[in-house]
Protein backbone atom coordinates (compact mmCIF):
# COMPACT_ATOMS: atom_id res chain seq x y z
CA UNK A 1 0.00 0.00 0.00
CA UNK A 2 1.24 3.60 -0.88
CA UNK A 3 0.28 6.40 1.28
CA UNK A 4 -3.53 6.64 0.48
CA UNK A 5 -6.82 8.26 2.07
CA UNK A 6 -9.22 6.47 3.52
CA UNK A 7 -12.88 5.50 1.94
CA UNK A 8 -14.25 4.95 5.13
CA UNK A 9 -16.76 7.25 5.06
CA UNK A 10 -18.20 7.31 1.16
CA UNK A 11 -17.39 10.10 -0.83
CA UNK A 12 -15.26 12.05 1.95
CA UNK A 13 -11.70 10.94 1.81
CA UNK A 14 -9.93 11.06 5.08
CA UNK A 15 -6.57 10.22 6.20
CA UNK A 16 -6.12 6.37 7.22
CA UNK A 17 -6.74 5.70 10.56
CA UNK A 18 -8.19 9.40 10.95
CA UNK A 19 -4.76 10.81 10.85
CA UNK A 20 -3.12 8.73 13.15
CA UNK A 21 0.03 7.20 10.63
CA UNK A 22 -0.05 10.72 9.62
CA UNK A 23 1.03 12.32 12.70
CA UNK A 24 3.40 9.60 13.42
CA UNK A 25 5.46 10.16 10.17
CA UNK A 26 5.11 14.36 10.87
CA UNK A 27 7.13 13.51 14.06
CA UNK A 28 9.80 11.89 12.53
CA UNK A 29 10.35 14.23 9.94
CA UNK A 30 7.82 13.05 7.14
CA UNK A 31 11.00 10.58 5.93
CA UNK A 32 9.83 8.62 2.39
CA UNK A 33 9.54 5.53 3.60
CA UNK A 34 8.60 1.78 3.19
CA UNK A 35 8.14 -1.07 5.59
CA UNK A 36 6.43 -4.59 5.76
CA UNK A 37 3.69 -4.49 8.07
CA UNK A 38 4.23 -7.45 9.52
CA UNK A 39 5.85 -7.21 12.59
CA UNK A 40 4.47 -3.18 12.23
CA UNK A 41 2.30 -1.74 14.94
CA UNK A 42 0.43 -0.45 11.78
CA UNK A 43 0.18 -3.70 10.00
CA UNK A 44 -1.49 -4.40 13.53
CA UNK A 45 -4.38 -1.59 12.95
CA UNK A 46 -7.46 -2.19 11.57
CA UNK A 47 -8.84 -1.84 8.10
CA UNK A 48 -10.29 1.63 7.55
CA UNK A 49 -9.06 2.44 3.64
CA UNK A 50 -12.69 1.37 2.12
CA UNK A 51 -16.43 1.87 3.12
CA UNK A 52 -17.39 -2.02 3.90
CA UNK A 53 -14.80 -3.31 6.25
CA UNK A 54 -15.01 -6.49 8.83
CA UNK A 55 -13.97 -4.85 11.99
CA UNK A 56 -11.63 -7.87 12.86
CA UNK A 57 -9.56 -7.22 9.66
CA UNK A 58 -5.99 -6.18 9.90
CA UNK A 59 -4.06 -4.17 7.71
CA UNK A 60 -1.44 -7.13 7.55
CA UNK A 61 -4.17 -9.33 6.14
CA UNK A 62 -4.32 -7.33 3.43
CA UNK A 63 -1.23 -5.79 2.21
CA UNK A 64 2.01 -6.67 3.19
CA UNK A 65 3.57 -3.34 3.42
CA UNK A 66 3.49 -0.15 3.26
CA UNK A 67 5.11 2.84 1.47
CA UNK A 68 5.24 6.73 2.73
CA UNK A 69 5.72 8.76 0.18
CA UNK A 70 4.82 12.60 0.78
CA UNK A 71 2.49 14.22 2.60
CA UNK A 72 -1.55 14.16 1.69
CA UNK A 73 -1.12 17.68 1.37
CA UNK A 74 1.11 17.19 -1.79
CA UNK A 75 -1.02 14.81 -3.33
CA UNK A 76 -2.79 15.38 -6.75
CA UNK A 77 -5.35 14.28 -8.52
CA UNK A 78 -4.67 13.50 -11.85
CA UNK A 79 -6.65 12.34 -14.56
CA UNK A 80 -5.84 12.01 -18.30
CA UNK A 81 -2.82 11.04 -20.55
CA UNK A 82 -1.40 11.82 -24.13
CA UNK A 83 -3.09 10.46 -26.75
CA UNK A 84 -5.82 9.58 -24.88
CA UNK A 85 -8.61 10.77 -27.04
CA UNK A 86 -6.76 10.17 -30.55
CA UNK A 87 -9.13 7.91 -32.33
CA UNK A 88 -10.61 6.96 -29.74
CA UNK A 89 -13.50 9.47 -28.88
CA UNK A 90 -16.41 7.00 -30.80
CA UNK A 91 -15.13 4.19 -28.59
CA UNK A 92 -14.85 6.28 -25.17
CA UNK A 93 -18.81 7.84 -26.05
CA UNK A 94 -19.83 4.16 -26.39
CA UNK A 95 -18.46 2.72 -23.23
CA UNK A 96 -20.22 6.07 -21.06
CA UNK A 97 -22.92 4.87 -22.62
CA UNK A 98 -23.24 1.86 -21.16
CA UNK A 99 -22.39 3.50 -17.92
CA UNK A 100 -24.95 6.65 -17.58
CA UNK A 101 -26.25 9.69 -19.24
CA UNK A 102 -23.79 11.78 -16.48
CA UNK A 103 -21.20 9.21 -18.18
CA UNK A 104 -21.89 10.22 -21.70
CA UNK A 105 -21.78 14.43 -20.28
CA UNK A 106 -18.31 14.01 -19.05
CA UNK A 107 -16.84 11.84 -21.78
CA UNK A 108 -18.05 14.80 -23.88
CA UNK A 109 -16.61 17.51 -21.47
CA UNK A 110 -13.28 15.81 -21.74
CA UNK A 111 -13.08 15.47 -25.35
CA UNK A 112 -14.20 18.87 -25.62
CA UNK A 113 -11.50 19.55 -23.31
CA UNK A 114 -9.04 18.15 -25.33
CA UNK A 115 -9.66 19.52 -28.66
CA UNK A 116 -9.14 23.15 -26.84
CA UNK A 117 -5.98 22.20 -24.88
CA UNK A 118 -4.28 19.54 -27.30
CA UNK A 119 -1.37 19.89 -25.65
CA UNK A 120 -2.10 19.65 -21.92
CA UNK A 121 -3.62 16.07 -22.23
CA UNK A 122 -2.87 15.24 -17.88
CA UNK A 123 -5.37 17.61 -15.62
CA UNK A 124 -3.67 18.13 -12.00
CA UNK A 125 -5.70 19.41 -8.70
CA UNK A 126 -4.69 19.01 -5.48
CA UNK A 127 -6.50 15.93 -4.13
CA UNK A 128 -9.09 16.30 -2.03
CA UNK A 129 -9.62 15.09 1.37
CA UNK A 130 -11.08 15.82 4.22
CA UNK A 131 -7.95 16.50 7.48
CA UNK A 132 -10.12 14.34 9.86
Amino acid sequence: MISAVSQQSGPILAPVQHGKWDAAFLSAGNPDAGFNFSGSPFGEDQFDLFYFNPASTKYREVFTGFIFYKLLEVHLKKYGFPKEFDNFEDTLLRRASCVDAPAVEQAKKDISWHHWYPQTPVNSEIFPYSEK
